[in-house]
């Protein structure tokens, strides 16, 4: 899992190096650890939705007091940063997702089952 999240977050420093502002790069990738991070925080690994709504819960809070820092004076309060963060959030999650659903299917497979029924999965 970590593994995936470093891909992440190289993947989307590549693509977006000339197109995006320094600024709102480092929000997306804050977004992203911080999602990454809130999704391990005492919940069952067999869950999916759970994990995501933490770690993007996470990323939200993060954003927001970033932005209520630069309100109290600590820089320039632009909203559209809480923006960029949860698109690293959600962008972190997607890929968490991603990869435990495809975990599921490969240990499907090696036990002779159909790949895409009876995930243990609790939404």
């Amino acid at each position: 899992m970590r593994h995936t999240l470093i891909i992440l977050l190289l993947a989307l420093g590549l693509t977006c190096q000339a197109q995006i502002p320094q600024d709102k790069r480092m929000h997306i990738y804050a977004g992203a650890l911080a999602s990454g991070w809130g999704s391990t925080l005492h919940v069952p690994q067999s869950e999916l939705l759970m994990p995501a709504l933490k770690g993007m819960g996470v990323a939200a809070g993060v954003g927001v007091t970033k932005e209520l820092f630069d309100l109290a004076g600590g820089g320039t309060a632009e909203w559209g940063d809480i923006g960029a963060t949860m698109i690293g959030a959600v962008g972190s999650q997607l890929v968490i997702i991603g990869g435990k659903v495809l975990i599921k299917r490969r240990r499907l497979k090696r036990r002779n089952k159909h790949p895409y029924i009876n995930y243990e999965f609790k939404i």
